[in-house]
């Protein structure tokens, strides 16, 4: 569904590929320390009702990684954000 790149700033680029969601590039954080939990299960909320399962604290390929989800008031969509070193489909 999403395809994350490290680039070399230390950052991820996220680029949503899907129908979930508004459809735009966002610049990701490795590490998210002013989200509160909740946000968690925003994301995995969406997430169940789109058909996919939970994915925060897995890992994939030996790549562990974290989404989280922020409120965008404009659009109402939750932007979905995604921490880790791992590109998944």
């Amino acid at each position: 569904i999403y395809k994350i790149k490290k680039d070399n700033n230390n950052l991820s680029q996220i680029s949503q590929i899907s129908t979930i969601g508004p459809s735009r590039k966002f610049n990701l954080m490795k590490k998210a320390l002013d989200y509160e939990v909740r946000a968690i299960h925003l994301v995995s909320n969406k997430l169940k009702r789109n058909g996919f399962k939970s994915l925060f604290g897995q890992s994939i390929g030996g790549y562990r990684f974290d989404i989280f989800a922020v409120s965008d008031s404009q659009n109402n969509h939750s932007k979905i954000k995604v921490f880790g070193d791992v590109i998944f489909e």
